[in-house]
């Protein structure tokens, strides 16, 4: 069990920064570029979705690495914390500034943390959201407008089966936050959003004519059916015949797309994977049973012990 929940993590350092940082361009910023410091605070700066007459956005002209690295390390009470990547973006536009996005870890590089930070008449709010590592460079991911209404959304892949290293591919797939008012939350069974996964599914689907037999892909294009709600066990058929393949990575691969479907009869394979003759895969069923699915991350509020 602990192995699997060390998998589970080392998954969360596998596959969505390298999305959102695709994304974060053409605004993208390096650790390594090493700039001069400005004495001004990034407090000071105005944040200001439409900035005064002659003046340029933080969006348009994002100030030096090292203002916002300065700023970043006193959220996080550091004095080592590198700052990958960062962009101002429109994310909540009702409180007429910009969100700060930034990619941030230890000097030992950066992990899938997300920072999000929003400047409100109140002072500032802190934000937390950890992805998974997708190294497709998916324009598709990462910062987008999906309603085309200005405020973009923050789409970021989430796992849907455990990491098995080399032994068995990961499926994913991609869950969109937006703010709903409290929070920023996953927003991604509503119905607005059902153009953004009919594209998606379309994609998969070109991409599946490619690699027909891709357990992950087949897995992704059911998880998208079901999502869009056109066929509530969408992939079962698929998951039934990993659950009686003589490959154990298969059979835990298929332990999680079960858990996944949900529904009795997928219960009841799930529960006979759970008396499996491998003592890992019997474990992960059973661990399946007892937690439930895959869940997206929550988007954490942070304290602030500095506001200034």
């Amino acid at each position: 069990m602990l192995n699997r929940m060390q998998n589970r993590v080392n998954a969360v350092y596998k596959i969505a920064i390298l999305t959102v940082l695709s994304a974060l361009a053409p605004s993208l910023s390096y650790a390594q570029a090493t700039p001069t410091p400005t004495p001004a605070p990034l407090s000071s700066y105005n944040w200001a979705i439409t900035p005064p007459s002659g003046t340029s956005s933080l969006a348009a002209s994002p100030p030096q690495l090292a203002v916002v690295a300065k700023f970043m390390n006193a959220l996080h009470g550091s004095t080592d914390e590198t700052v990958c990547a960062f962009k101002f973006v429109p994310l909540r536009p009702s409180t007429g500034s910009l969100t700060l996005m930034a990619n941030t870890g230890d000097p030992g590089g950066c992990t899938s943390q997300i920072d999000i930070i929003d400047r409100t008449s109140a002072g500032f709010e802190w934000r937390e959201l950890n992805g998974t590592r997708d190294g497709s460079d998916d324009v598709n991911d990462g910062l987008q407008d999906l309603l085309g209404n200005g405020t973009l959304e923050l789409v970021v892949d989430t796992q849907l089966t455990d990491y098995q290293g080399t032994a068995h591919c990961l499926a994913a797939w991609p869950v969109v936050y937006a703010w709903t008012g409290s929070n920023y939350t996953n927003v991604s069974s509503q119905s607005q959003y059902h153009a953004f996964y009919q594209q998606q599914l379309s994609l998969l689907e070109q991409e599946r004519q490619t690699s027909p037999d891709d357990d992950c892909l087949k897995a992704e294009i059911a998880k998208t059916q079901r999502l869009l709600g056109t066929d509530p066990n969408a992939g079962l058929t698929d998951a039934i015949a990993w659950a009686a393949s003589s490959d154990p990575h298969v059979r835990e691969f298929a332990s999680t797309i079960l858990a996944d479907i949900g529904g009795a009869q997928a219960q009841s394979y799930l529960g006979r994977l759970a008396q499996d003759s491998n003592p890992t895969v019997a474990a992960n069923a059973l661990d399946d049973i007892t937690r439930g699915p895959y869940q997206p991350d929550t988007v954490e509020q942070q304290t602030i012990d500095n506001p200034g």
